[in-house]
């Protein structure tokens, strides 16, 4: 158990992953200090009664540290319901719920990345087709990041016949930035097979997505000029 708390907490990217980390093997290790633990022979009976006692008692205080640090890494770590990690090297990047980089008071989802370019992944939530198909749709969101190598964008995916692909971004984000407000607006062709939201990132670092919010918007909304591919 305690090396699945450490790799999750590794995964995790807020400021209490190390001191966890710390607990976790100041755990461990005194889990594996006590198991070690045996009264020597000359010790009368009180004494062995004692040292029987205090084992227990460490065997328990270990057990409610791990529970707790173990709970609170393996929900960190968790991918935020309704969003997909996208890439081909899925090694490279993580997602999850970072409940320390608040927008509003609301958590935050986050893509980061951990190798070089010319790594590049998504973080994508899918939407019903049939709800939007024939509409203009608005994807917005506010956007923080840190270490951004390559650059992240705001990104709205809509493929037509399982091949023919529309995707719209706004961006780009670099670097270190404070909460941003980006906004894509596209057309959503009535003829569409999949469509998804999210945000991209090349290369190293962190993005924080929040205050999503997806709308049927009027045509006085002007779209957002997309790139065709295949």
């Amino acid at each position: 158990m305690g090396g699945n708390c450490l790799a999750a907490l590794r995964r995790n990217v807020t400021p209490y992953s190390y001191p966890m980390v710390g607990l976790v093997q100041l755990a461990v290790k005194l889990l594996l200090t006590t198991r070690e633990l045996s009264p020597p022979q000359s010790y009368d009976q009180e004494e062995v009664i004692m040292t029987t006692n205090v084992t227990r008692y460490s065997y328990t205080v270990v057990g409610i540290v791990l529970v707790i640090v173990c709970a609170l890494a393996l929900q960190a770590a968790e991918a935020p319901a309704g969003w997909r990690l996208m890439a081909k090297d899925r090694e490279a990047y993580e997602i999850g719920t970072d409940q320390h980089v608040l927008y509003k008071n609301a958590p935050s989802v986050y893509l980061k990345g951990t190798e070089p370019m010319p790594k590049v992944a998504g973080l994508a939530e899918f939407l019903p087709v049939e709800k939007y198909a024939g509409r203009r749709v608005r994807f917005s969101a506010v956007t923080k990041s840190e270490g951004v190598e390559g650059g992240a964008q705001l990104v709205f995916h809509v493929t037509r016949d399982k091949e023919t692909m529309i995707e719209s971004i706004a961006g780009p984000i670099r670097g270190n930035s404070d909460w941003q407000n980006y906004a894509v607006v596209v057309d959503v062709p009535q003829d569409a097979f999949t469509m998804n939201v999210g945000v991209a990132l090349a290369g190293q670092g962190t993005v924080w997505l929040n205050d999503v919010k997806i709308e049927i918007v009027g045509p006085d909304v002007p779209t957002t000029q997309p790139s065709l591919g295949t």
